[in-house]
Formats: structure tokens, C-alpha cells, sequence
């Protein structure tokens, strides 16, 4: 089983590999849309205010949107891929393969972190080059990166359970980047009292805490609360989508619609 896992994971990486040496244009293009959305909000947020961001403001925009850009990629990829494999009449082959359909969708979000990672890194370059603002990029930001990452695998998980059921969720998907985008930029570790506590289960929201606090304070001593916050929220998450994931399948195989479209 270990060797079909690695095996998996090779294959998928290299597809990964092909797919961007062949279709270049695809994920510049991708770059440059991410980039130029950024600085639209940026521009428009400084013409409603009558005044340019600045400061922790900015910095807080910055940072909450290179996480943005990170969390989307295995929401999107799960979800869609789903949806994909129903159109093009694959995806009971998904579910027989032998690895599991569990264990290849998250060899696919693993594969495509590296690739993210890279993306979210440029994008940052870029911001931070346009607007002036220079961050700490040091290799505590890796720890709560790989938290949004977990806890984007569990949404994924959500996401592709109801594809799996309604095979068609793209408007749904475009309707919850908005939602991300909010539970991104909104800074719930900084609530007080129990509200601190209740923001332990806010998806991305101790992770969000954390890369704030490495990236803009420069705070090797994170509190321990967001610490140990970001860390079960993403195990709370994943377990949440893989536990939903797998009844959803059930509930499709009963009614006899895995494949359908």
C-alpha cells in the first residue's frame, strides 16, 4: 500500500510538472489576475477612504490576501476535479482505484501545496515590490502555512462531498470565495474573552493569527493559544470533511448516481 501511495504521488507530481510546462500561459495568467485583484482592491480601497493604506492596514491586506491565494488552491481542485471526472464519465474508475479515492485527493492537494507555495511567494514578491511594503519571509511563516493548508484540504473535502452528490457546484464555489476572503481578513484571534475561544473553530482564523503575527510583528513567540488553535483547526477540519466526505459517497453509491452528470 506505502508503495502505491508514493507511487501516486510521483505520478501526480509529475502531471503537475507536464501540465505547467505545457500550458505556461494558464498559470501566468493565473499570476497576473491574482496580482491585479490585489491592487484593485488596493486602489479602491484607497479612493473610498480619500486616503492610500498604509501601515498595519496594509500589512494586514497583504498577508490576509497571499493566505487567500494559498487556501483556494485544493478547494477549487477537489471540488472541480470532482466535477471534471462526472463530465468526462471517469469517475467511477477514481473511486475503484486501489490507492482510494480519499488518499488521491489528498496526494493531489499535497502535490499542488509545492506549487502554490511558489505561486503565493511570487505574488507576495510582486505586492510588496508595487506597494512598498516589506515583510518578514522567514521559514516560521512554513508552520501556519501548512495549518491553511489542512484546514483548505477539510473544506475540500465538504466541497467535494457535495459534488459528489449534486455534481454541479460551480456558481456554489464562486459564492464561498467571498466567505474565505471575509474569514481571511477578519482578525479573530484578536477578540478577547470567549469569543478568543470560539475563534479556535472559525475556519483559517488561529492560522490567520499566527501568519500575522511572524509576517508583520515578526513574533517568533506566537501565543501559545493561536499556536495550538491553528493546529487543531486544521485537524478539526480535515477529520470534519473526511468523515462527511466518506457518508456523502455512501449516500451517492445507494442511489446508484456516483456517475452521473
Amino acid at each position: 500500500m506505502r508503495s502505491l501511495i508514493i507511487t501516486t504521488f510521483i505520478a501526480e507530481f509529475k502531471k503537475e510538472w507536464i501540465d505547467m510546462k505545457r500550458y505556461p500561459i494558464e498559470w501566468v495568467s493565473s499570476l497576473i489576475l491574482l496580482i491585479v485583484i490585489f491592487y484593485g482592491i488596493f486602489l479602491g480601497a484607497s479612493y473610498i477612504s480619500g486616503k492610500m493604506i498604509q501601515g498595519e492596514n496594509l500589512s494586514y491586506t497583504i498577508v490576509s490576501y497571499a493566505q487567500y491565494t494559498l487556501l483556494m488552491g485544493p478547494i477549487y481542485l477537489m471540488g472541480l476535479g470532482i466535477v471534471r471526472e462526472a463530465q468526462h464519465g471517469t469517475l467511477e474508475q477514481l473511486f475503484l482505484a486501489p490507492v482510494g479515492i480519499s488518499s488521491i485527493l489528498i496526494i493531489r492537494s499535497v502535490v499542488t501545496f509545492f506549487y502554490q507555495i511558489i505561486m503565493m511567494l511570487v505574488i507576495l514578491e510582486v505586492i510588496m515590490l508595487l506597494t512598498g511594503k516589506h515583510l518578514n519571509m522567514s521559514f516560521a511563516i512554513i508552520i501556519p502555512l501548512i495549518t491553511t493548508y489542512l484546514t483548505s484540504i477539510g473544506i475540500g473535502f465538504l466541497i467535494t462531498s457535495i459534488a459528489v452528490v449534486s455534481k454541479r457546484i460551480s456558481q456554489f464555489l464562486d459564492l464561498l470565495q467571498f466567505v474565505f476572503l471575509f474569514l481571511v481578513m477578519i482578525p479573530f484571534t484578536d477578540f478577547k474573552g470567549p469569543f478568543q475561544w470560539i475563534a479556535i473553530l472559525v475556519p483559517y482564523a488561529p492560522s490567520s493569527g499566527w501568519l500575522r503575527d511572524v509576517m508583520i510583528h515578526n513574533r517568533m513567540g506566537t501565543p501559545l493559544i493561536v499556536m495550538v488553535g491553528g493546529i487543531l483547526n486544521g485537524i478539526l477540519w480535515l477529520s470534519l470533511g473526511l468523515f462527511i466526505f466518506k457518508r456523502c459517497v455512501k449516500v451517492a453509491k445507494r442511489r446508484a448516481t456516483l456517475s452521473h452528470y
